[in-house]
């Protein structure tokens, strides 16, 4: 997959081909996503220094390890090892297994099969619902934003399944129609998740606040960002 091929990017403009992967694996509902680059993986610190180690596998419950990674960018595209894990990390939170692996090696897919391979294997979690996956990467996407009062915010992010309900809505940005993408943000702005719309920019308007009314986002099209 390769940005740089397609035939015209005046409407849509992804940050690199890694991104560009990321959504293809979510929308094609793939087991495994494999990014190549031109080291082996994610090391501990500069990959051509002989202390670095190689970080061999990112699960959810490690420590961040963004820190050790260099902002250079490699010669396989706009991207770098940044957006690499970005993308990497994201897609595993979604149910995809990632490998980070260097493409400049040969047999990589081959190694990859009987399990020989070095690389950096993220660890897939539960997979998420098609939907969400296809909500992971709307952030660039959103026709409204919807604010929530703390009560809603607490609901949402709790570990019992809910719905966004107009009684816990704020305030409502931006016009929107049934289906479009919405972004959601507690009073103090941060980014809580994405949500599908369920009714109109104008119903909403006229049911926020109130209670005993359908949910402006359902929970089965709601995608809560990471907060840990």
């Amino acid at each position: 997959i390769n940005e740089n091929d397609t035939v015209t990017i005046t409407e849509l403009m992804f940050t690199d081909n890694d991104e560009l992967a990321s959504l293809t694996a979510a929308m094609i509902n793939a087991d495994t996503m494999i990014l190549l680059t031109n080291v082996d993986g994610i090391f501990t610190g500069n990959p051509s220094e002989p202390e670095s180690q190689l970080i061999e596998k990112v699960a959810s419950s490690m420590p961040e390890v963004s820190s050790y990674i260099s902002a250079t960018k490699s010669s396989f595209g706009r991207g770098g090892m940044l957006t690499k894990y970005a993308m990497a990390k994201k897609s595993a939170d979604l149910g995809i297994q990632v490998i980070i692996a260097n493409g400049k090696k040969d047999g990589v897919l081959s190694a990859f099969a009987d399990k020989s391979l070095r690389c950096t294997w993220f660890e897939p979690q539960k997979v998420k619902h098609a939907a969400k996956k296809w909500l992971a990467h709307g952030a660039q996407y959103y026709k409204g934003e919807i604010t929530v009062n703390e009560g809603a915010k607490a609901s949402l992010t709790s570990s019992v399944i809910r719905s966004l309900l107009p009684v816990g809505i704020v305030k409502i940005d931006g016009e929107f129609s049934k289906g479009d993408i919405l972004l959601i943000r507690d009073e103090k702005g941060e980014k809580i998740g994405l949500g599908r719309a369920e009714y109109t920019s104008k119903l909403a308007l006229e049911r926020m606040g109130q209670k005993n009314q359908k949910a402006l986002i359902h929970y089965d099209y709601l995608y809560l960002f990471d907060h840990d």
